[in-house]
This record gives structure tokens, C-alpha cells and sequence, in this order.
């Protein structure tokens, strides 16, 4: 008897604005190439609860045969609190379709910001910005929670260069250990994992 073939949920990764999805699509390119996914640009977190139900109602429209796993990154903004998304309510409405089971949405929350992350390689940073040892000094720059795109920005001042969020920090990013990143950061790893269960073995 032919085994039925296994039906791999596709992933949905949506992502808060322009430098996330950068970075996004590297982590991807790096370790995902082969997993189904589509990383959708939210393009900020204003009303970000509709936004994530129109991105995932219209790209469900356009591949009625699948099932998918939705997996959403935004940034806290903040040490404490939470980020600024109503999971129970999209929690709610993503279910009900019968498409997306409970465990397969999961929210994924930078602290404070997606540049907090990048600190985990400020040895990196230092090199790309080829900084004078005076201003090398990596112990100012941890815990990583505590920093954000401001930091990033006043760090890049020391050398003279100006931090862009968005599009204009591609080179940057490209430069970023994303190995180095990973390996230090629990939230992208986890994230990481659930990407790889979707991926054909």
C-alpha cells in the first residue's frame, strides 16, 4: 500500500518592519533555505492585530490547500511588559479557521528591539565599524536587554557613521555573525527550532 504522504504545515514568519525582515531573511537564507516559508513585513506595529489577520486571511486565499504554522516577531520595546499585540484575540481568530492549530502560533518578542540582538556580536560591530580600540569596550554593551537602537546608534557615532534602520542597514547586517547570534540568543533559537520541524526531510 502507497504511504499517504506526510502534509508539512507551511510557515508564515511575520516580521515587525524593514530591519527585521533583513535580518530575517538571512537567518533563513543561512539555515532555512529548504524550509517552506513566506516572511511577511508588517512594515511596523501599528494596528498590528489586524494586520497579521489580513496578511494571513489573504495569503491563506491564495494557497487553499495548506496548513500553516504562523509565527510572529515584533519587539517588546521595552524590558518589561509585553509587546504591543493581542495574541488571544488573533489566537482566536487563526484557530477557528481550522488551518493554524494552537501550538503552531507562536509569538516571538525581541528585548528590547531587534538591534538588543545584534549586541550578542558586538565584537562584530566593532570590526565593521572599525572603531578605535579606546571606544572597543564590550563589557558596556551587556546584558544585551538593557540596550537598543539608540545604543546602536550612539555606538555608531563613535565612528563617525550614522545607524539607518530599515533597508540602509543591509550591509551591516550582512556583516553580523548570525552563528554567533544564535548561539547566544534563546528567543531566535527557539524560533530556529520550529523552523527546522517544517523543513522536508
Amino acid at each position: 500500500m502507497k504511504r499517504k504522504k506526510r502534509l508539512v504545515p507551511y510557515t508564515l514568519l511575520m516580521v515587525e518592519g524593514f530591519t527585521e525582515d533583513l535580518f530575517y531573511h538571512r537567518v533563513k537564507d543561512l539555515f532555512h533555505r529548504r524550509t517552506p516559508a513566506k516572511i511577511i513585513n508588517l512594515e511596523g506595529n501599528w494596528n498590528i492585530n489586524q494586520k497579521v489577520l489580513d496578511e494571513f486571511e489573504n495569503y491563506q486565499r491564495k494557497n487553499p490547500e495548506k496548513k500553516f504554522r504562523v509565527f510572529i516577531a515584533i519587539d517588546r520595546e521595552s524590558r518589561t511588559g509585553f509587546a504591543p499585540i493581542n495574541m488571544a484575540t488573533i489566537r482566536e481568530e487563526l484557530c477557528a479557521s481550522g488551518l493554524v492549530r494552537h501550538k503552531d502560533l507562536v509569538l516571538f518578542e525581541a528585548i528590547q528591539d531587534i538591534e538588543s540582538w545584534f549586541f550578542h556580536d558586538v565584537e562584530g560591530i566593532f570590526r565593521f565599524l572599525r572603531l578605535e580600540q579606546k571606544h572597543r569596550v564590550p563589557g558596556k554593551y551587556t546584558p544585551v536587554e538593557s540596550l537598543n537602537n539608540r545604543d546602536m546608534s550612539k555606538l555608531f557615532e563613535l565612528a563617525d557613521k550614522d545607524y539607518r534602520k530599515g533597508f540602509a542597514s543591509k550591509n551591516f547586517i550582512d556583516n553580523l555573525d548570525i552563528n554567533l547570534i544564535l548561539a547566544r540568543c534563546p528567543v531566535l533559537g527557539e524560533l530556529c527550532k520550529r523552523m527546522k520541524e517544517t523543513c522536508p526531510q
